[in-house]
């Protein structure tokens, strides 16, 4: 057993954790899957049995915490909770319960242990002797060690044929004062990942693991508990602290963000004056007391994802990224290349500046592709990945890329879905849910692939920014076939986000549509008789719609021919022919006068491209009257990106949404209106909302499964399958989203009061009187 706990010990200090996680599942025999977990049994701790009587803990939250600061009775409560264990099968006359009892402290006392059984009732010598041998103790000194041992306990319950009904976890916090030797106070200002939270984090998810395979309760005491003081309690709460209400006290303890996630719940225990053992209180309660005066017009707080319209997310979850990436090696790298070669070259330094110059550009590349490969997750979680094999989210058909990807080795992002439309890899189910838990599955490194399109296709497209490239790349992807969008998009065909109206239900899609084009005409104040552009109108609704509901003169001006025809098509049938037309050309043709009194463009913008952007913004303003309106509805990226991000975002340039390269980060987008002349008048994010849209597409696509893969093939069908469900995620969590930017021309003479609207609460008492 010492040899299989050094060993697990080795996988335990690899960089990511993933081999130990990967020993934590594997450590139960393949003849044991795994279980949930089980019911709470019934502990003898008077609180404990009472908050937990009416549910069970479920496998999802298997760990029920005790906390408090050093001497409150932490150790005496978990002695008594193995000796009610222990010694309930005697009593009973049952078979047996065991304990296994993991003492990260060193502090176990076999004797004040023996001491909590001979007070159950009914004990003797022999029934104490017997319930002794029932409870397993194991005294990891390290973090290392203590993740070791919680992996090696299901093979350890397995090979002894043990059914243990509880784990119990004494001296959580202890590993830290032995691994890290620093200060309280220290720790608490680590705001970023560490060796001690990568430490921690391993905990957690080898915790979690063990409980889900053992199929008990864990019953944890946490000795990170702090007094709460006045220099504490005036700075910002870092993002891992959490703070419990004690009769008049409050503590704080360092509990790192995922630790929560599998808590189902929390005791605290405060230490009475002189003793070793005080009172518990029931954190669930006590933690977020009513407050004492009632605010008029608050609303009440709601439970996260619970919009109706919005999907909801089963694994939470963060990929490395920009805030991994050190700035400070690229800068070092940049620098200290180009010098070493001139030393060893013996260049003059006027060399050594023309070097740092034409290796700048391949020096940020390489490092980008390394780091992208190597990069773990970040360390600050709030879920852990459920650790599932590669099979249960597909199946892969390709003997040779099964052989490479297996079991639970993931799978890059790029070579899957290549894979996935070549139809060497079948998913288990359905598409948006497995995507749900990609990080358990994939990972996100820039592949041979992506650099390759990057290079050849993607840069060259943002340099040369043609009208024939424009013309191409607009008419081979919206004139595929109107069926091939309805499909989706439905009968309004309009291919943006529509807008959540009513947020207690799940409104229909025809109703987000309406609900934007709305909200649109609104924005620019339309009025009978203004003159309307719409720059890449796509299937001319919204014209259709100003000029029908607002009596506007639209004019959409399109690259698609398909779209032309079916936009003055509906024009026409909705009665307004003769004030709503498409024109089939190029945005630089668009007429410019006379010119108009509001400009709307709906995700046209990112086709226009970075090197053509800030000439299209001069257009726009050109062809705009001086009071009138523009109204820019652009997709965007985050600045702090992951590398998911970079992953669906150049999958979306080559299948979706070819030569759309402006988009960008807000800031961007702001300081080219500005220095085209515009003033910015409002700018709201409606990432939520796409990603409702998203999800209405997707439902459409996959009703219409058939017919698009009778007509268009699987491939096709698989393309945007996988479009709409990695899209309906990446909407919701940030990496890709829309902006509606309102703006007008920055003239002094601009009546800027026109646009002057009640603030959010207007009308509501102010409390200051």
């Amino acid at each position: 057993m010492f040899a299989e706990i050094e060993r697990l010990l080795s996988q335990v200090r690899s960089e990511t954790g993933r081999d130990a996680l990967a020993a934590a599942t594997a450590a139960a025999p393949a003849t044991t899957p795994a279980r949930p977990a089980a019911s709470v049994p019934r502990t003898g701790v008077g609180p404990i049995d009472a908050a937990l009587r009416p549910a069970d803990v479920t496998a999802a939250q298997p760990v029920v915490e005790l906390v408090g600061a050093p001497g409150s009775g932490k150790t005496q409560t978990l002695y008594r909770i193995c000796a009610t264990l222990a010694m309930a099968a005697d009593s009973g006359g049952g078979g047996g319960a065991h304990v296994l009892f993991v003492d990260a402290g060193g502090t176990a006392d076999m004797q004040l242990l023996a001491q909590a059984m001979r007070g159950a009732d009914g004990a003797t010598d022999a029934a104490v002797a017997g319930a002794l041998q029932r409870v397993h103790v194991f005294a990891p000194a390290t973090t290392a060690a203590l993740v070791a041992t919680l992996a090696m306990l299901p093979k350890y319950t397995s090979e002894r044929g043990i059914d243990a009904a509880a784990l119990v976890v004494d001296g959580l916090g202890c590993n830290f004062w032995f691994d890290r030797k620093e200060s309280s106070f220290l720790r608490l200002q680590i705001p970023r990942a560490t060796t001690w939270f990568r430490q921690q984090q391993q905990l957690v998810d080898t915790l979690h693991a063990a409980c889900a395979s053992l199929g008990c309760v864990a019953f944890a005491a946490n000795t990170l508990l702090l007094r709460d003081t006045a220099a504490a309690a005036a700075r910002s709460a870092a993002p891992h602290e959490r703070t419990f209400a004690v009769a008049d006290r409050r503590y704080r303890d360092h509990a790192i963000p995922r630790w929560q996630s599998i808590v189902a719940r929390t005791f605290v225990l405060e230490s009475a004056a002189g003793t070793r053992s005080g009172a518990m209180t029931d954190a669930a309660s006590s933690q977020a007391p009513a407050p004492a005066v009632p605010v008029v017009g608050a609303k009440q707080p709601r439970a996260p994802f619970s919009l109706p319209s919005v999907s909801k997310p089963t694994l939470l979850y963060e990929c490395g990224g920009a805030r991994e990436y050190s700035s400070y090696l690229l800068y070092a790298l940049v620098l200290g290349v180009p010098y070493l070669i001139k030393r060893a070259l013996g260049l003059s330094l006027g060399a050594y500046f023309v070097l740092g110059a034409v290796l700048a550009l391949p020096i940020g590349a390489i490092t980008l592709v390394v780091h992208s490969w190597i990069v773990a997750a970040p360390t600050d979680q709030v879920g852990a990945l459920p650790n599932e094999p590669l099979e249960k989210y597909m199946t892969i058909l390709d003997k040779e890329l099964k052989a490479k990807y297996h079991g639970h080795r993931k799978i890059p992002m790029e070579e899957f879905f290549e894979r996935y439309f070549d139809g060497d890899i079948d998913m288990t189910g359905d598409a948006l849910e497995i995507f749900e838990k990609r990080y358990d599955w994939a990972f996100f490194p820039i592949t041979r692939n992506v650099a390759q399109f990057f290079l050849l296709q993607w840069i060259p497209e943002l340099l040369w920014h043609s009208r024939k490239q424009d013309e191409t790349q607009v008419r081979d992807h919206y004139d595929r076939g109107d069926d091939f969008y309805a499909a989706f998009l439905g009968d309004r065909m309009v291919y943006t986000s529509g807008l959540i109206g009513d947020a207690s239900r799940k409104e229909t899609l025809e109703e987000l549509r309406d609900n934007k084009l709305r909200d649109v005409c609104e924005r620019v104040q339309m009025k009978p008789g203004d003159r309307h552009l719409d720059l890449g109108c796509g299937w001319g609704t919204l014209a259709a719609f100003a000029a029908r509901n607002y009596g506007t003169q639209s004019v959409g001006v399109t690259l698609g021919r398909n779209q032309t025809a079916f936009g003055n098509a509906r024009a026409e049938s909705w009665g307004v022919g003769d004030r709503a037309r498409l024109l089939c050309m190029d945005y630089r043709d668009a007429p410019r006068r006379p010119r108009y009194n509001c400009i709307t463009c709906l995700e046209m913008a990112e086709h226009v491209g970075v090197r053509k952007f800030n000439e299209f913004l001069l257009q726009v303003r050109d062809m705009l009257e001086d009071d009138g309106l523009f109204y820019l509805q652009i997709a965007g990226l985050r600045g702090a990106w992951q590398y998911e991000d970079f992953s669906w975002g150049l999958f979306m340039a080559k299948y979706v949404f070819p030569g759309a390269d402006a988009s960008c980060p807000l800031n961007w987008v702001v300081a080219q209106l500005e220095g085209a002349g515009f003033e910015v008048r409002s700018v709201e994010t409606i990432g939520v909302h796409y990603s409702a849209t998203l999800a209405r597409w997707y439902e459409n696509w996959l009703a219409n499964r058939e017919k698009i893969v009778e007509k268009y093939g699987k491939r096709w069908f698989r393309v945007w399958e996988i479009f709409l469900a990695w899209s309906v995620i990446i909407a919701r969590q940030g990496s890709s989203t829309c902006y509606q930017i309102l703006a007008h021309k920055n003239r002094n003479g601009f009546d800027r009061s026109a646009l002057v609207r009640a603030p959010l609460g207007f009308g509501l008492p102010s409390g200051s009187a």
